[in-house]
């Protein structure tokens, strides 16, 4: 047996490294690699040095030490060294929690099937990023927290590890803002030594000390302390990030990450529940306030696992012990045994299931995710080629981008040419202004007077940037120089651009007589169909729907079983007055992945469309009980129901579209129709 739970401790943490084991394709992780560089050039950065539209605002790094040892780490290795870095960070995570159970002699298949639960929620944040990072010196943290307070801990112990608590608090201050999460840790730990009355007021107020002190050794001082606290206080209500969004929240599609975080959230009031009696007054007062966090927001999510699986194996181990020594009593030892094997196997199952869904991308895939395994970087992420020809074409002036290349276009681009806006150093009023000039508000031509602006670099696989990408693509004054599947880029047409675009210029209409054209940025032939599908929603939104056609055509022949493909296929087919193939393709999505609000919601409209009533209603409320928010798909039950004569709840799914959406005038007149 014991050969038997090594084997699976040893693969639980394979299978975490292997989880980990992605491309570099987090935007965060692009704007590591240029601070680093800029701080390793210039010194500490205290501005918005890489934004022309922001050059006055202060900005401070709580995490300049992350920036500067990804850099190093890509000046050693390039992209396989950020890689390596980033299954590192995770596997050691993970692992000492493993070897803290091990000593306090939790049983090993306990500790698996809880570090393998947490790995699978934490794996959201599995990115090379400075959260990801935090997580290992929160957890180091905690382990040293928990040996100081110990009443087993002599004095001299003690003394000896308040460097260690100084020493971590220090590392965390200086890598990722999360670092104030210390003073939760140190609260409980405090909280729960006063109720014991022990160790003393003087080894409290020490560790107090050390922690607190440590966490303003950082060379921006106060302000570094003060900046993540207004980000955690408000800060994060401007961020336009999906990561802010709540797992809790309608969408069209629930993702395997937060399937295992409700799994595990039970699990967590299960085992506490079962455990009033012995329970530490310390755990509470750490998860309450991670639990919160994490409701409210995806990014916090794998901060609640981790100390899920720091916390619970003890109280699960206690349950275990219960249940074994009850099943002793009645002579159940060989059943037991059984029990233990039954379990093994079963962890060993599932640990192969992740396996291979990670080493295939079969997970990433199934989530409609960009995460692929291996080493290098991310193709489906990053405009590579588009930066390329920016270089190549050496094109003038400042460069307008939209927010989601921003970090890219620094780390590509910079110093030879500064962005606009990027994930990182805007200010609240340059967002706002910038969500302007996205939404129309702010004419683009005024922006590109005020800030002489003689390129628009865009990826059209950003939702905010295609109505401007059609606009600059209608408006004579400027001309699409390059497209490919990632991005839109469009010089002004003056004097100076001439040659370029008489070199350059790109005529989209051509591809109606050509075909689709091979892939720029896209390189490996299974994603290829990712590529296409991007392409050819980029080329609908331009009113070109006969290469978007032959686009999204061949993406269902590269991939049969893209439920994101199939959808836009049926989109397209239904914009081009095709219903009975538009049909097939909604028929096929849903029959791919079932979960899928969208594809629910369009094959509803097309049975509508078809008088299927029946037939519609029920694929509509499919859809909405996947995602309650979905616009229109309660104005479109509410005229299936009208056409029934079922005016109550016409009324009621008018109601409740108009509730969430004021403006929408068929809801509107559906109601006044009906009196």
């Amino acid at each position: 047996m014991k050969k038997l739970y090594t084997a699976v401790i040893v693969l639980t943490l394979a299978c975490i490294g292997l989880l980990a084991a992605t491309k570099i394709g987090d935007p965060d992780t692009m704007q590591y690699l240029a601070s680093g560089r800029y701080m390793l050039g210039h010194g500490l950065e205290y501005g918005c040095v890489f934004n022309y539209s922001s050059d006055q605002c202060q900005f401070v790094y709580p995490q300049w030490l992350f920036h500067v040892l990804t850099y190093a780490a890509y000046r050693a290795g390039s992209w396989n060294a950020l890689v390596t870095m980033q299954i590192a960070i995770a596997v050691c995570v993970f692992a000492v929690i493993l070897l803290n159970h091990r000593r306090n002699a939790a049983h090993p298949l306990v500790t698996a099937t809880l570090l393998l639960l947490a790995a699978m929620v934490a794996r959201e944040r599995f990115m090379l990023r400075a959260d990801l990072f935090a997580l290992l010196p929160a957890v180091l943290l905690y382990y040293a927290l928990e040996r100081y307070f110990d009443a087993s801990t002599t004095a001299a112990s003690r003394r000896l590890l308040l460097p260690a608590l100084a020493g971590i608090q220090m590392v965390w201050a200086n890598t990722h803002g999360s670092f104030h999460l210390a003073f939760v840790l140190l609260g409980a730990f405090v909280v729960e030594s006063v109720l014991a009355r022990r160790p003393g007021l003087r080894p409290v107020l020490e560790a107090a000390g050390a922690v607190v002190l440590a966490s303003f050794l950082n060379p921006y001082g106060l302000k570094s302390f003060l900046q993540p606290l207004r980000f955690m206080l408000g800060g994060e209500q401007s961020a336009p990030q999906l990561e802010f969004v709540s797992p809790f929240a309608p969408a069209d599609l629930t993702h395997l990450t937060v399937t295992a975080y409700k799994v595990l959230l039970v699990l967590v009031v299960a085992l506490l529940v079962l455990s009033l009696r012995a329970l530490r007054v310390r755990d509470v007062l750490i998860l309450a306030p991670l639990l919160y966090l994490s409701v409210k927001g995806m990014r916090h999510i794998a901060l609640f696992a981790v100390f899920g699986a720091v916390i619970l194996p003890s109280y699960a181990e206690a349950l275990r012990a219960r249940v074994a020594r009850w099943m002793a009593r009645r002579g159940g030892e060989r059943c037991g045994a059984a029990l233990a094997l039954g379990v093994s196997a079963l962890l060993l199952a599932t640990m192969a299931g992740i396996a291979y869904g990670a080493a295939t991308d079969r997970i990433y895939r199934f989530d409609a995710l960009s995460r692929r395994t291996g080493f290098g970087v991310s193709e489906l992420v990053y405009p590579i080629a588009a930066a390329n020809f920016v270089e190549r074409a050496d094109l003038p002036g400042n460069v307008f981008n939209d927010y989601s290349i921003g970090t890219y276009l620094n780390w590509r681009l910079f110093p030879a040419r500064k962005t606009f806006i990027d994930g990182h150093t805007y200010t609240p009023e340059s967002l706002a202004y910038y969500r302007q000039v996205m939404a129309g508000s702010v004419p683009y031509r005024q922006v590109a007077d005020q800030y002489r602006i003689k390129t628009f670099f865009l990826s059209h696989k950003s939702a905010e940037a295609r109505d401007l990408i059609a606009k600059l693509y209608r408006d004579e004054q400027w001309a699409l120089v390059y497209f490919d599947e990632m991005a839109a880029i469009f010089l002004e047409r003056v004097p100076e651009n001439e040659e370029l675009i008489a070199r350059y210029r790109i005529d989209l209409t051509t591809l109606e007589r050509s075909g689709p054209a091979p892939l720029a940025n896209v390189s490996d032939p299974t994603d290829f169909y990712l590529g296409r599908t991007d392409r050819g929603l980029a080329l609908s939104g331009l009113g070109l729907d006969a290469p978007a056609l032959a686009e999204l055509e061949q993406a269902d022949r590269e991939n049969p079983r893209s439920f994101v493909t199939l959808t836009a296929l049926g989109l397209l087919l239904d914009k081009r007055g095709e219903s009975a193939r538009a049909l097939a393709a909604y028929e096929r999505a849903v029959g791919v992945r079932s979960g899928y609000a969208p594809g629910r919601f369009w094959l509803g409209v097309a049975y509508l469309r078809q008088k299927r009533l029946a037939e519609g209603i029920a694929q509509l409320e499919k859809a909405l009980s996947i995602n309650p928010t979905l616009p229109l798909a309660h104005y479109n039950l509410g005229a299936a129901y009208e056409n029934r004569g079922d005016k109550r709840r016409a009324r009621e799914h008018y109601r409740q579209e108009l509730e969430l959406d004021p403006s929408c005038q068929p809801a509107q007149k559906g109601l006044r129709r009906l009196g």
